[in-house]
């Protein structure tokens, strides 16, 4: 049945904790704390009932024989009102009690620990699908070192049980080195505390790990704030330089038009100047031939004697013709002249303009080329911030999902559900096949495995020792072989315990030290688990 809410999971975590950590306290301050007993004294006074008794102290095998024992044969009245006496009274009742209570409590508490704080408590780390998340890591870590120190609390409970039942038979060994059988159930009580400890600060830790997720969501928040706040900077900036370069860009498109525009004129001028002084030239060779042939014609005029009236006439409308000209041609030179002035000047200001022109469409394209330099830090800067925000916007999402699955109880029966669905049909196929490779691996130390063994309902510690005596006694008979007998006892396990599986045959090889087989049964069969979850 999946917990109703995590709370609820808690509850039922810290209950047992509770019930365990009262049971061993009770027992430890009954049993244990300031109690003083003469072992050697309890020796003799032991020693003194089997002479009384006639019997051979290998007769006593567990503290049973010896009550029985007190049940059917007499004691003196001196030694049965002596503390000897009544200390190995004591010591029955304390192996008795610790028999009939610590075999559940830690089965009990091993249950708890392996099937609800491994199983519920966890940090959804798969969900971060590669997102480093400090938190997550942090308490995976945290699981990691909490999972550790409770395999290797509850192996030493386990060493420390082992040898416990190495003390308990002969009965005689159980008084005679009583101290050594305290000092294991005290450091047994011991373990278990921490256990318990341990377990009280894993629920702690796991109750605060939505807190610790959010206070880590809101440095993200403010990172994220922050990268929002670079990105609209640097892209106001970059918005800026674009629109500068615009508007370069046309202020050097129209310097460069008209640039051009001075150029085509300078050519133009440059072709009027050249037809100018063309005709200037003209002009002046004109002029010239004209003045020589004026003075020519006098010359001709003087040598011409005696020079006829109508000679006469024809040399003077000659000159008058000549002279005319010359000063047409004179009233010629003085404007075309000036045109001349005026096109060098219309040119000398058209080269100035075109160079100016020409200079600042330089220095306009130099200031784009500053601008542009600017751009790829800008974009560097633009991209980070985009990649800073992407990273933060990642991180708060996954948070945000692990604490819905944190906040939400439909988690939780998903990860039961889930877990339950994983389980093979083929379970029951499964342990059986499991049994048959324990009982070969086994052997003779069935017998160590077989107590350890949890069962539903509970138990008692006596009865499975007498389980053990009767397969034994029935191998004798029927000639059984140490892996036959192993089956037997798993085949009465099952019969009395049918909530019996491979995680608890996994866990009891483990506590009673089958480490390397406990291993190859999980590789074979287990199926990982994994908490894939998402909202219900």
């Amino acid at each position: 049945m999946p917990p109703y809410s995590r709370e609820a999971e808690y509850k039922y975590i810290l209950g047992v904790v509770h019930n365990v950590l009262n049971e061993v306290k009770e027992f430890h301050k009954y049993y244990l704390q300031g109690v003083k007993i003469d072992y050697t004294a309890c020796t003799g006074c032991l020693d003194k009932l089997l002479e009384d008794w006639e019997r051979d102290k290998s007769y006593l095998m567990t503290w049973r024989d010896y009550m029985d024992m007190l049940k059917h044969n007499a004691v003196d009245r001196k030694l049965k009102e002596s503390d000897e006496f009544a200390d190995i009274r004591f010591i029955c009742e304390r192996t008795s009690h610790f028999e009939g209570t610590f075999d559940e409590l830690v089965n009990g508490l091993m249950s708890c620990v392996h099937d609800h704080l491994y199983r519920y408590c966890i940090s959804f780390q798969t969900e971060t699908k590669g997102v480093e998340i400090a938190t997550v890591k942090e308490y995976e870590e945290d699981i990691t070192r909490y999972r550790t120190d409770l395999d290797t609390q509850f192996n030493e409970v386990a060493d420390n049980l082992n040898q416990y039942g190495e003390t308990l038979t002969p009965f005689y060994d159980l008084v005679s080195i009583g101290g050594e059988h305290a000092s294991i159930m005290e450091n047994i009580c011991h373990v278990l505390i921490d256990i318990c400890g341990t377990v009280k600060s894993w629920i702690k830790k796991d109750r605060g790990y939505s807190d610790r997720i959010w206070q880590e969501m809101q440095t993200y928040m403010s990172n994220r704030d922050h990268f929002r706040g670079e990105e609209s900077k640097t892209t106001k900036q970059r918005d800026a330089i674009l629109k500068k370069l615009d508007q370069l860009e046309k202020q050097k498109t129209e310097v460069i038009k008209n640039c051009e525009m001075h150029k085509k004129e300078k050519v133009k001028l440059r072709k009027r100047i050249e037809v100018v002084e063309y005709k200037l030239n003209r002009l002046g060779i004109t002029v010239d031939r004209k003045e020589e042939a004026f003075e020519k014609t006098k010359e001709y005029r003087s040598l011409d004697n005696p020079l006829t009236p109508r000679k006469q006439i024809t040399y003077n409308n000659t000159l008058e013709r000549l002279l005319r000209e010359i000063e047409e041609l004179d009233l010629q030179v003085d404007p075309t002249q000036k045109h001349l002035d005026t096109l060098k000047k219309d040119l000398k200001a058209t080269t100035h303009t075109a160079y100016e022109l020409k200079v600042e469409a330089a220095t306009l394209d130099n200031d784009q080329h500053d601008l542009r330099k600017e751009l790829p830090d800008l974009n560097i800067q633009l991209e980070s911030a985009r990649e800073g925000i992407a990273t933060n916007n990642k991180k708060i999402k996954t948070m945000e999902k692990i604490r819905n699955y944190i906040a939400l109880a439909g988690t939780l029966r998903k990860l039961h559900r889930d877990e339950e669905l994983e389980k093979p049909n083929s379970e029951n196929d499964d342990l059986n096949e499991a049994l048959q490779i324990v009982a070969q691996n086994l052997g003779r130390d069935w017998r160590k495995v077989y107590p350890k063994l949890p069962f539903t309902p509970p138990r008692e510690q006596w009865k499975k020792h007498k389980d053990i005596q009767i397969l034994d006694m029935v191998a004798m008979r029927c000639d059984h072989t140490h892996e036959e007998q192993a089956l037997k006892a798993f085949e009465k396990w099952l019969t009395f315990n049918r909530r019996g599986n491979l995680r608890q045959l996994i866990r009891t090889l483990r506590k009673t030290q089958n480490v390397d087989l406990a291993g190859e049964l999980e590789e074979r069969y287990m199926v990982e688990e994994r908490y894939m979850v998402e909202n219900v």
